[in-house]
């Protein structure tokens, strides 16, 4: 019985430091915290960017395979739930390496970096590639240069 009262009051105690803290107007939070107003979803640009080639720019198949990558990217895409393990996340990792690499290569390493971004995968990640802030691991384009 004893135990029970001193257990009582113990958490009785430890629960007023938890929760102890000056109450505040959160109309006053609010003006004291500049809030970035942001989309849910951010609208991600064209395949093709202006600084291109002008082989690159004006080439029928970027057309298509930009429009694809833009309309997967903001009409498809926010209607999953799942996250990337990498960061950039794979449409846009993929957009940068067709970008660099061309259109054969961008598809070939977009297509690798698609099967290793699967939570199987995910297993075998050394924790020191990993960022200690997101959690997840920064790519670069440079992983595919041969």
């Amino acid at each position: 019985m004893k135990s029970c009262i001193l257990m009582s009051i113990f958490i009785f105690i430890l629960n007023l430091t938890l929760v102890a803290q000056t109450p505040v107007s959160d109309l006053i939070l609010l003006k004291n915290n500049k809030i970035p107003v942001t989309t849910a979803y951010p609208v991600r640009p064209f395949l093709i960017g202006k600084t291109s080639k002008p082989v690159a720019t004006y080439n029928p198949l970027s057309y298509v395979a930009g429009g694809a990558m833009s309309i997967y990217q903001n009409v498809i895409s926010p209607q999953f739930s799942a996250n990337c393990l990498y960061h950039p996340g794979c449409s846009d990792y993929s957009k940068m390496l067709i970008q660099d690499f061309g259109l054969f290569k961008g598809i070939v390493c977009s297509a690798d970096r698609l099967m290793r971004c699967n939570r199987i995968s995910a297993l075998s990640i050394r924790r020191f590639e990993t960022d200690n802030l997101t959690g997840k691991i920064t790519e670069t384009t440079n992983y595919y240069r041969w």
